[in-house]
């Protein structure tokens, strides 16, 4: 599988403020990375909407997983660190993710 381009991947973490949003506010660790949102094994492509910042260990932890199969896994999975009293997906879904421009990428 290919990788987003360095320059991309770079727009993605400065867009996302340096931030995981892939388990939304639950993780507050530092991104390094870029996960497609949609992965690729699943039809998705290295647009900027489909990119999302995260760490290494979010991005581990969802590996080829679906949206949904992800919030599964947080809501089971990961309940035992965070203190998840909520389904996440409503809100991240919801969330508006800006195009970078040409120039920023």
């Amino acid at each position: 599988m290919t990788k987003p381009k360095r320059s991309a991947k770079q727009a993605v973490l400065r867009r996302d403020g340096g931030k995981c949003v892939l388990a939304g506010p639950r993780c507050t660790e530092v991104a390094t990375t870029v996960d497609h949102w949609i992965p690729q094994c699943l039809g998705g492509t290295h647009v900027q909407e489909n990119l999302r910042a995260s760490c290494d260990n979010c991005n581990q932890d969802k590996g080829d997983m679906s949206p949904d199969e992800w919030w599964t896994f947080v809501m089971v999975e990961k309940r035992t660190q965070w203190d998840v009293t909520d389904d996440p997906s409503p809100a991240t879904h919801r969330l508006s993710i800006p195009t970078v421009s040409e120039e920023e990428s």
